[in-house]
């Protein structure tokens, strides 16, 4: 006979089997490894560049209002505003920011709540026994799933942080489009200085020679000279009327072009005033060395890509690890409406889960050789950005010393053919020369101020691109 005092036998309590199944779990990880691979590729170094530390200096966003020109200004403005590339990046920005959200929500629990109506008939000589059998029942039910997988190597942590590596490589390409943007609309602009500053110098020009055509015409025709003196004469000013159309032409397309970047009708600028070239503002020189390559936006997206890419081959690793996840539910459930409230028809449970990948006839494998792939090719890829902002920075500044040289040879040859000029008409005033002495100096004077011009716009235009070359934005000049 049973003791009625003495206390029944426990159950053994529900977690054991659980952790249970987490060692064997543990103990069967071999099985699955990632198999040893090859040494990744190498990001260049500063050192392997032999490149300067770089130096702090104050970089503006701003750069072109250095040259101090309110028209290039709202240009940029409205091109920034406007611009179809510019919304395509930040829609790209936005999209990649909702897919680091959705990463970001795999680490942490999910719930859901269900309601569910069933009306439904039950099979007479089914395994359902009376008194449903046979008859048709209406099932409610209410609950709460939960769910929530641990994180234990790291997988969702991984695909999370190149989620938001992502979406700050695209933050930066959608800079980098700004910053090229704005180095389009600067050059059109100073493209359409030159050209309606040489329009000026062509037209002068035109007017000499339509004199010093007339001054001939009258001589020949007094049969001081032959009528083959003409014909360098005739040369200068057709060749002067080709120029003229050259420059209406290229004014036409300067103007095309920056209502196209402003998102503005071809014509939308033809009566666009634009300032006179002006002197190219100073830089810091000694903040001028290719460590600033670092404040690149497409460098600094190519090295946000670097390291999303190795956390993707993170995240494959950790694919090759026990995969825990507990599911649980709360709730009610009932083939009567009138008792789904009662106590008696809850409903609770718990369902821890371990899944250990074992056998996938190559498949993690080959995701991982796969993302390992793709980190080596993310490396090169930022290898070659670094490379090429190097060739640009460089590129930008010998153009710079270029433009300097060329500019001060050219303000020299203007002031030594202004002097000629001088020289010119105060011989005509004395009597010691005649008027077409006086026009050729005066047409020489012309010409080397159009190419002083020419020289000025080039040294606007290494300004714009060596700003754009070196850290994305103005180097302000240092204070002394």
């Amino acid at each position: 006979m049973n003791n009625p005092l003495q206390k029944p036998p426990l159950n053994k309590p529900c977690w054991q089997p659980a952790i249970g199944l987490l060692l064997l779990s543990g103990l069967l990880a071999g099985c699955a490894t990632p198999a040893p691979s090859g040494p990744p590729a190498t990001p260049l170094t500063a050192q392997q560049l032999a490149l300067p530390a770089a130096t702090p200096s104050t970089v503006s966003d701003n750069w072109w209002t250095a040259l101090g020109d309110p028209a290039l200004d709202r240009l940029i403005e409205q091109a920034r505003q406007h611009s179809p590339s510019l919304k395509l990046a930040a829609a790209r920005v936005r999209e990649a920011a909702a897919q680091s959200g959705l990463a970001d929500s795999r680490r942490g629990p999910q719930l859901d709540a269900n309601a569910a109506l069933d009306r439904e008939r039950y099979s007479a000589n089914g395994l359902t026994p009376a008194p449903i059998a046979g008859s048709y029942r209406t099932f409610y039910s209410a609950s709460l799933d939960g769910s929530w997988e641990l994180d234990l190597w790291g997988k969702h942590r991984a695909e999370a942080e190149a989620a938001l590596g992502q979406q700050r490589a695209l933050e930066l390409d959608r800079r980098q489009a700004e910053l090229l943007l704005a180095q389009a609309v600067a050059s059109q602009y100073t493209a359409l200085q030159r050209t309606l500053a040489q329009q000026q110098v062509t037209t002068a020009r035109q007017n000499l020679a339509d004199s010093r055509l007339q001054l001939l015409r009258a001589r020949v025709s007094a049969g001081l000279l032959s009528g083959d003196a003409l014909r360098p004469a005739e040369v200068l000013q057709a060749q002067l009327k080709q120029q003229s159309s050259a420059l209406r032409g290229g004014e036409a397309r300067a103007r095309h072009a920056l209502a196209a970047l402003t998102g503005q009708a071809p014509a939308a600028l033809d009566t666009l005033a634009v300032a006179p070239l002006g002197a190219t503002p100073a830089l810091d020189e000694a903040a001028l060395n290719a460590g600033l390559l670092g404040l690149r936006p497409d460098v600094a997206a190519q090295r946000e890509q670097l390291e999303a890419t190795a956390q993707t081959v993170k995240a494959a690793r950790a694919a090759f690890y026990p995969n825990v996840q507990l599911n649980a539910f709360i709730g009610l459930s009932s083939l009567d409406i009138g008792q789904l409230l009662t106590s008696q028809s809850r409903m609770l449970g718990i369902a821890p889960a371990v899944t250990l990948p074992i056998f996938h006839s190559g498949a993690l494998r080959a995701k991982l050789s796969r993302e390992q792939a793709r980190y080596d090719q993310a490396v090169e890829s930022y290898n070659q950005t670094v490379l090429e902002a190097l060739r640009q920075a460089a590129d930008a500044l010998a153009n710079r010393d270029q433009a300097r040289q060329q500019l001060a040879d050219a303000l020299q040859a203007e002031d030594s053919a202004r002097h000629a000029s001088d020289a010119g008409a105060a011989r005509l005033h004395a009597g010691l020369t005649d008027k077409l002495g006086l026009l050729g100096t005066q047409d020489t004077e012309l010409a080397q101020r159009a190419s002083r011009l020419d020289s000025q716009a080039a040294g606007q235009l290494a300004f714009v691109y060596l700003n754009t070359a070196l850290g994305g934005g103005q180097l302000v000049p240092a204070q002394h």
